[in-house]
């Protein structure tokens, strides 16, 4: 037999180094291939919306602040939330409300899941339809809800039931409130006592923001004075019932029950009796 040439042992040295060379490589990428998806998604939406059509990023504060100087008519039509090194921001698409389809839209950001559940309830009850849902995940691990939903032309919704008072306490109304052209008469003896069982009023800011499209009067001259026992109040964006009560030094529930409520939603351009002290 003939000895093994060396470059044939040369040759074979080689092939063996790169094909270590290429498991090794192979072995270090797999973890990379494996990593799971960022915990954030929407649902599939009609109509995508470009980076020139949203605000920039705020907090859910500011964002509430900037929904509440819209032009009369504007909503928000899509609204997106992030995880920013812990800081949870908000951005929204804003676009004329198409009242020829709806009717009113509401729109929520930063909802947890109870109060998700909660509020979507409510909504379906009221005859509304979701339009639009993003979520994402904050720093301790929760997840946050931005929701969209539209009330149809026509809708006939069914009266919401009660809900804990922990729910976010401005919701669309199931009713069109009647307008006052006349002075009412003075507010029943049942206004200053409130059932000792009756819930309490929730007393955080709401997250919810109702947009209805009504011809509702400038804030400067929004309250009229009325020579009887209460005032004649007209419901502007962004008012609940706790923030009038304190503005007038009464109670939410003397309010509601002034005005014959059985809970505490509002509408633009409603007017409501305050009670006088």
């Amino acid at each position: 037999m003939k000895p093994i040439s060396p470059l044939i042992l040369f040759t074979f040295a080689c092939l063996a180094s790169s094909c270590s060379k290429h498991s090794s490589g192979a072995a270090a990428s797999a973890p990379t291939a494996a990593a799971g998806p960022v915990a954030n998604y929407c649902l599939p939406a009609s109509t995508v919306w470009s980076e020139e059509e949203y605000t920039q990023w705020m907090t859910r504060a500011e964002l509430q602040f900037f929904q509440e100087q819209l032009a009369a008519g504007q909503y928000f039509a899509h609204v997106e939330g992030r995880n920013n090194a812990g800081l949870c921001e908000y951005r929204a698409v804003r676009k004329p409300l198409p009242v020829e389809q709806y009717v009113e839209a509401a729109v929520f950001w930063g909802l947890g899941d109870k109060d998700v559940f909660d509020t979507e309830l409510r909504l379906l009850r009221a005859g509304f339809v979701r339009k639009s849902m993003q979520v994402f995940v904050d720093a301790s691990g929760q997840a946050l809800h931005q929701l969209v939903w539209l009330q149809a032309v026509g809708t006939q919704p069914t009266p919401p039931t009660q809900v804990a008072a922990t729910s976010p306490p401005v919701l669309p109304p199931t009713e069109e409130p009647a307008a006052i052209e006349h002075p009412a008469p003075p507010p029943p003896p049942a206004a200053t006592e409130a059932a000792p069982d009756a819930p309490v009023p929730n007393e955080k800011s709401p997250s919810a923001i109702v947009v209805v499209p009504t011809d509702a009067r400038p804030a400067a001259d929004h309250v009229v004075a009325n020579p009887k026992k209460f005032t004649i109040y007209t419901v502007v964006q962004g008012d609940v019932v706790e923030k009038i009560a304190h503005r007038y030094h009464t109670t939410a529930e003397a309010i509601l029950a002034a005005n014959d409520l059985k809970n505490d939603s509002l509408r633009i351009g409603q007017k409501l009796k305050i009670p006088k002290k």
